[in-house]
């Protein structure tokens, strides 16, 4: 930091609008409205954050100042000169930027908001956060329940403060959002028939493999990069070059990525390889109690789903939502559709993904997973195979098509499965 002459005024500035008074929030605001840019603007990075419910790692949608960063900023004891490693405190004056008297004044500052607090917040309990996610900005969506306000819904973080940059997600209403995927993993039987009719990947096993070795590869490069940085970075020519040093930041967090990536692909690699997948799964829903407890029942369903995506289509009056559910060690995802008033739930059908990956199986066409009860019609004549290709390449034309994209929606005239909900049948863990 001390290399920085920038941010050094950036972090004065901090402590100064807290020692007068300023919130985290409200400084955070400020240095946005500014147009201060963060390191990670700097760097032209994406921030990655670990998820507490799931401790997975994503990408933020947005590199603006948060009041938890505003926070973290003001209880580094580096900027009153003493350099924090686990338990040992070690001095260095020449670091600090403020005195002693003005970082603990700081935190008194801290210790009064909290007493002048209006008390402990309400506890509330959310089944699916960490696991959905906005397709239209790519945010996290995550519950919000205020009493007053009478919310009681998963929004889109990106609609919040301070991106604001998702102008199409609508909330989701949190009793009917989770009693519907309890119901869909758990009470209905479709899903466990459905995962058990599918075969071991082979194809894709290969691939995951492929893409294991060659991130390997580039990982050994990056940490090459990487112990140069930090040589050029210590020479004693060079000590006051700052590029250097954002240039040794910016090839550790680019390894630190590629590192992450090489887990995420070992862990999907672990998946496809568990021959136990479906007693896992079978041993899951067939053990489902609805009276276990909230935290039984959360757990159950992060051992089921991967991630859902939501998104929102507006109509004429109202509109339509649309959920694609990823479920946790296998290539297959569900496409399901309901009215905006979130009683009805239709299942439009399933896919694999395709993206690196083409399935050359005469009983499906890449992109689409045709439903078993539509196999032997679809290849009774070639007249009606190729109409549903037509079917397929009209759907790819229409702005719609590009909601999930490697995906595209199929209805033939029977609902492959049909959730429906009334107020008697919600379930509230609030």
């Amino acid at each position: 930091m001390i290399h920085h002459p920038k941010e050094i005024e950036v972090v004065k500035d901090i402590f100064k609008w807290s020692l007068d008074g300023t919130g985290a929030y409200s400084i955070a605001k400020k240095l946005n409205s500014d147009g201060v840019p963060t390191r990670y603007n700097k760097l032209d990075l994406t921030p990655v954050r670990k998820e507490v419910n799931t401790g997975k790692k994503y990408k933020n949608a947005t590199k603006k100042w948060w009041g938890s960063t505003v926070s973290g900023i003001l209880k580094k004891e580096i900027y009153k000169g003493i350099y924090v490693w686990g338990d040992e405190r070690v001095k260095l004056p020449h670091l600090a930027i403020l005195t002693e008297e003005e970082f603990d004044k700081v935190q008194e500052n801290f210790k009064k908001n909290k007493k002048e607090g209006r008390g402990k917040k309400p506890s509330y309990k959310y089944l699916l956060n960490g696991l959905v996610f906005c397709k239209e900005c790519g945010s996290m969506i995550r519950g919000v329940r205020k009493i007053k306000s009478r919310d009681n819904s998963y929004k889109c973080k990106g609609k919040a403060a301070p991106t604001y940059i998702c102008k199409k997600s609508r909330a989701v209403n949190i009793p009917r959002f989770e009693t519907f995927i309890i119901q869909h993993l758990f009470l209905s039987k479709n899903l466990q028939e459905y995962l058990n009719s599918i075969e071991t990947n082979n194809d894709e096993i290969e691939v995951l493999q492929l893409k294991k070795s060659q991130k390997i590869k580039k990982i050994n490069s990056q940490e090459k990069m990487v112990t140069r940085d930090y040589n050029l970075m210590r020479d004693p020519d060079l000590e006051y070059d700052t590029r250097l040093k954002d240039d040794y930041q910016n090839s550790k967090m680019k390894l630190s990525k590629l590192k992450d990536d090489l887990e995420l692909i070992d862990k999907k690699l672990k998946e496809q390889l568990d021959n136990n997948r479906l007693n896992r799964v079978n041993n899951i829903i067939d053990g489902f109690d609805l009276k276990a407890g909230f935290e039984s029942i959360q757990k159950s369903v992060y051992r089921l789903i991967e991630r859902i995506d939501v998104m929102h289509q507006p109509l004429e009056k109202n509109g339509i939502f649309q959920f694609l559910i990823t479920y946790k060690g296998f290539n297959e995802k569900s496409i399901w559709r309901s009215n905006q008033q979130l009683n009805e739930f239709t299942l439009v059908g399933y896919h694999k993904s395709f993206k690196e990956l083409a399935d050359s199986s005469e009983n499906e066409i890449p992109d689409f997973y045709i439903p078993k009860a539509f196999q032997n019609y679809m290849n009774s004549s070639p007249g009606r195979k190729e109409y549903f290709q037509s079917v397929i390449d009209d759907l790819r034309n229409k702005p719609d098509s590009e909601v999930f994209k490697g995906t595209t929606h199929l209805e033939f005239g029977a609902n492959l499965d049909v959730i429906k909900l009334d107020k008697n049948s919600l379930i509230n863990f609030n």
